[in-house]
């Protein structure tokens, strides 16, 4: 997907396009308007693959949604700052952009990276998603998603090149 990809939000972010619209309606009353829309964020040994980590020393093995295989659109929490910071000084007004890194990364990667971290070694646990539902809620669907975002437009409109670590080498290394 990209900025111009029509917005199908897992039902836990829902109300997403509708902030978006009424930010990006500010743009009539002068006010210099823009979106950003982060991939999940990771770094600093938190978000969502803390998570993971913290799944991975309760159950013993790493644990992921399904079979695993679905992808994630990913953004180190540095490198979303910088994106910030390019955005607040030169986006034009009305500015949508992806904040990802490429390419998006399978989940059953991340999961064992967490699970090194946990110190539970290559175990893997696969947990099917009506399950996750009952003790997750809404959130289960959003880490099931399989995605693949292009940050490409905040590549070419701000100069933006993301330096961090990828996600598995940053829940690995825990920076």
């Amino acid at each position: 997907m990209d900025e111009t990809t029509p917005l199908t939000p897992a039902p836990i972010v829902a109300w997403r396009p509708p902030v978006e619209r009424r930010v990006l309606d500010a743009t009539a009353q002068g006010i210099r308007a823009i979106v950003l829309r982060p991939g999940v964020v990771y770094g600093h040994e938190g978000g969502i693959p803390q998570l993971f980590v913290q799944w991975a020393k309760e159950r013993g093995a790493a644990r992921v949604i399904g079979s695993g295989e679905n992808r994630w659109p990913t953004v180190h929490v540095a490198d979303l700052a910088e994106l910030y910071l390019r955005a607040l000084q030169r986006a034009p007004a009305g500015t949508v952009l992806i904040a990802s890194t490429l390419p998006s990364v399978e989940l059953r990667r991340i999961a064992a990276a967490a699970g090194e971290v946990a110190g539970v070694g290559d175990k893997l646990e696969t947990w099917p998603l009506d399950q996750a539902r009952q003790a997750l809620g809404p959130f289960a669907d959003a880490l099931a998603l399989d995605q693949q975002a292009s940050g490409d437009a905040a590549r070419q409109l701000l100069g933006w090149t993301p330096r961090a670590p990828d996600i598995v080498e940053s829940v690995r290394s825990r920076r």
